[in-house]
């Protein structure tokens, strides 16, 4: 049985919100008004690449929702940039 304060419940919750966010992306991303991916997800890279390059680590990003391979590739521009600019 699920209850409302169990970790499970909270996770059913969560996951009901992340299917309607993912569908009204989608439906925005098919209207052209959506990139496919989090925008947050890059903002969260953008504010850390200067100490990620410092200390030489690897980048791994989890937000590409329905445009995975356009969150790969506007990553890579975000590494490369930031390399360029803190050589």
């Amino acid at each position: 049985m699920l209850l409302q304060d169990s970790k499970y419940w909270r996770l059913a919750d969560t996951s009901c919100h992340e299917e309607v966010n993912l569908a009204n992306d989608a439906e925005a991303m098919a209207a052209g008004k959506h990139s496919g991916w989090v925008a947050t997800a890059l903002d969260g890279l953008e504010q850390t690449l200067g100490i990620a390059d410092e200390k030489g680590v690897k980048i791994i990003i989890n937000g590409g929702g329905l445009n995975p391979k356009g969150l790969a590739e506007k990553t890579q521009e975000m590494v490369i940039f930031s390399a360029a600019v803190f050589e």
